[in-house]
């Protein structure tokens, strides 16, 4: 085995053995590998903070010649640690939640600078609270992608046809609704909700973390998208089900109509 020097953020953490662990970290110039880490339980490990959840490292490996074998620790340098956000409920679920989706929909050893972008800038803006619910919300909007799901936000999903102005958000069909396409029958959604998730549709992901978005449009926004990467993706994010009941996930109910 030869050896490399990588940095990443580990994104899980499987317990193996005696004193080892098998970590999966995503990289930023080599996307998401496995490795194994021995005796890293130890209490006397030196290596033992580079390797914790939420970590970010930079990791000298033996990289393995081969692509179906893990490759081996051999140390580890901690850059920063984002433990500090497993402290607050809320905060864990949601960068639980972009490490989930991160490990299953993205292939082993394949770069990807974006999706490490949007990792790290996730986990820094939950540890400094800061902007973190938009900032998570627009991770979880823009990594449906590496799933090959993208929702038809660029044009009327009923005529096909792109508009200036969209009146609804089809929560069925995760489309936009033009003017000229809505029925009598549905309601007028609320203005500043269409028009985020109209800009999503035609914005970058650097882009729209420019913007600023109404609260409640977010949260609303949050339940399309959990309901997406179940029903539509076929995922199950475990840490979605712990959001019920939560602030994160609920309307207020005198504003519910507007979102019908």
């Amino acid at each position: 085995m030869s050896t490399e020097i990588l940095e990443g953020i580990v994104i899980k953490t499987e317990d193996f053995e005696d004193y080892a662990q098998l970590l999966t970290i995503f990289s930023k110039n080599q996307g998401k590998f496995f490795l194994y880490a021995p005796g890293i339980r130890k209490e006397s490990s030196k290596n033992k903070y580079s390797v914790q959840l939420l970590s970010k490292s930079e990791f000298e490996i033996f990289k393995s010649r081969l692509v179906d074998k893990t490759s081996k620790l051999k140390t580890g340098k901690l850059i920063h640690s984002f433990s500090a956000i497993s402290k607050d409920f809320l905060s864990y679920l949601y960068a639980q939640a972009i490490c989930d989706i991160i490990d299953l929909l993205t292939p082993y050893q394949l770069p990807d600078i974006e999706t490490y972008q949007i990792l790290e800038i996730t986990l820094e803006a939950i540890e400094q609270d800061n902007e973190k619910f938009k900032k998570y919300i627009l991770a979880l909007y823009y990594l449906i992608t590496l799933g090959g799901n993208k929702m038809m936000l660029d044009k009327c999903y009923r005529c096909r046809k792109p508009s200036t102005i969209y009146k609804r958000f089809d929560y069925k069909n995760h489309g936009l609704i033009c003017p000229n396409c809505i029925y009598q029958n549905e309601n007028k959604q609320k203005a500043s909700f269409v028009r985020m998730i109209q800009q999503l549709g035609i914005n970058t992901y650097n882009e729209s973390l420019k913007r600023d978005f109404d609260i409640i449009d977010l949260i609303a926004f949050h339940n399309v998208l959990i309901n997406y990467y179940s029903n539509e993706m076929g995922l199950h994010i475990y840490v979605f089900d712990q959001f019920k009941g939560t602030a994160s996930v609920n309307v207020p109910k005198a504003l519910e109509a507007e979102y019908l």
